[in-house]
């Protein structure tokens, strides 16, 4: 295995160089490598049985939106930001509050920023200069895939992700010029944000993603720590990305590489049925929860949630609750804190996800 690191760097221009150099991978240089590309690359070279180079590019903290070229960011959004240069400081604090006014169409009442977090904060944030300083100088290497783990930073903003994720992706395709190559990213992991939904609604819009060819999810559902931000199961995290490659990339059928997902979901009289896709072996059911938090809720045309009953029937889950006659729509894990409750043989978990749309709902006891 061979390692590079990108020194981190930010540019308002795409730069043609970066610091940096490829090093044998060693005890020493692995623990200044990210942990989880050294996982994943790890676990390429030992079942493949071929050298593996890792290129790191990664700043932690950091939104997609710099990591995007601007050309290829929704120039609604260029023009508005690059409006206000001139009248504030571009610096990370700033862009972060000001991508956030701009997608709640705030563009009238621009932030402020107290001085206090000014003098703290660098431009690692600003449009796209991260792509210009980090990935545009290794543009010319001729990749086979890419993994990614990032998304924290945009949880306010997750509808605008829904769409900027998967443009970053194609954009990156286009400047590589390589064909639509293998890109793996990791489910933001459970974490006890102030946001109330701030977690599911984040893995629902890197979800749209999925729509794209060459791509796969990693699931970190249950290997996190709901007061870390940081959650400490790297290697399982570079494991389960390997799973992907190996299987999607790498032709290894055998390998399993995804929890179970929703086939198909419909209201059942009484109850609420979901039918999942294994993707591997059967489908396992914990029950209705685990630690004291519901994994199923369900709703009525109140759009009113309450805690499901869960029952379960070869690959199906039935949910009731008294409190819903007529149920219509279903939520699973809709929480920071959601504990995964459906597995299947392999151990890995199903994803949050919600059945409907709706902009507003509502909680009872």
């Amino acid at each position: 295995m061979r390692l590079f690191k990108v020194e981190n760097n930010t540019s308002e221009i795409p730069l043609s160089d970066c610091v940096g150099e490829w090093v044998e991978c060693t005890p020493e240089t692995a623990l200044a490598f990210s942990a989880v590309g050294f996982f994943f690359g790890k676990s390429l070279h030992e079942s493949l049985s071929v050298p593996v180079g890792l290129i790191h590019s990664a700043w932690g903290g950091t939104r997609i939106e710099a990591w995007t070229k601007k050309e290829d960011l929704d120039q609604e959004l260029v023009g508005y930001v690059e409006g206000l240069e001139g009248h504030y400081p571009l610096d990370s604090s700033y862009y972060y509050r000001a991508l956030d006014h701009f997608d709640k169409g705030l563009t009238s009442d621009r932030p402020t920023m107290p001085e206090s977090v000014r003098e703290h904060t660098r431009g690692q944030n600003r449009l796209s200069v991260l792509y210009n300083a980090m990935v545009a100088p290794i543009t010319n290497y001729t990749i086979r895939g890419t993994i990614w783990y990032q998304g924290e930073s945009n949880r306010e903003t997750w509808e605008a992700y829904k769409y900027r994720f998967p443009g970053m992706i194609e954009s990156w395709r286009r400047i590589w010029g390589i064909g639509d190559f293998p890109f793996y990213f990791v489910q933001i992991a459970p974490y006890n944000y102030p946001e109330e939904f701030a977690q599911p609604q984040l893995v629902e819009a890197q979800r749209e993603a999925l729509k794209l060819p060459n791509t796969g999810i990693a699931a970190t559902q249950d290997i996190t720590t709901f007061f870390d931000i940081h959650p400490p199961e790297k290697k399982e995290v570079g494991r389960r990305l390997s799973r992907i490659a190996l299987n999607q990339t790498y032709g290894k059928s055998d390998i399993v590489y995804s929890g179970p997902v929703v086939r198909n979901h419909q209201n059942n009289g009484d109850n609420y049925l979901i039918q999942f896709d294994p993707s591997g072996g059967n489908l396992f059911s914990a029950g209705p929860a685990i630690g004291g938090i519901s994994a199923f809720h369900i709703a009525g045309e109140d759009k009113v949630f309450y805690r499901a009953s869960v029952q379960q029937d070869g690959d199906k889950i039935i949910l009731t609750s008294p409190k819903v006659q007529r149920p219509v729509a279903a939520r699973y894990n809709w929480s920071n804190k959601g504990n995964p409750t459906i597995f299947n043989t392999y151990g890995l978990p199903a994803l949050p996800f919600r059945t409907d749309s709706w902009d507003e709902a509502f909680y009872g006891e």
